[in-house]
């Protein structure tokens, strides 16, 4: 389905011209090319940095051409991250063996990200 396809069906749907399930197929369809479009893409992106990243190393981790870009290759990092049940668990044990301090300073080293919940689209096999 093409784009202006999806936008007509998007329109009567708002306009109640059609269902949701009419609605639902023409973005589903234009949200798979747009997918397509996108793999296709960062496959392409992929490759080039590839490439970019062997001559850039080739010259030492550093480049710069006048005009463009500076180019640098960053040194390796890593993340440490604790498993949170092992860790309310260790609390638990400290509190009940009456290190409730111990458990209270690392409480207090707690950290609380939040992300608002995501659409899931899980398809379902078509038959062949």
């Amino acid at each position: 389905m093409t784009d202006s396809a999806a936008v007509i069906a998007w329109q009567d749907y708002q306009n109640g011209d059609i269902d949701e399930a009419k609605a639902l197929r023409a973005l589903t369809a234009a949200l798979d090319g747009a997918e397509r479009l996108i793999a296709t893409g960062e496959g392409q992106r992929a490759l080039w940095r590839k490439r970019i990243e062997e001559i850039v190393s080739r010259l030492g981790g550093k480049a710069t051409i006048s005009g463009l870009a500076d180019y640098r290759i960053t040194e390796p990092y890593r993340t440490v991250t604790y498993d949170r049940t092992v860790i309310e668990e260790v609390l638990h044990v400290l509190v009940a063996d009456g290190h409730a301090g111990y458990a209270a300073g690392i409480e207090a080293a707690r950290k609380v990200s939040e992300r608002p919940g995501t659409l899931q689209i899980r398809k379902k096999a078509t038959p062949k």
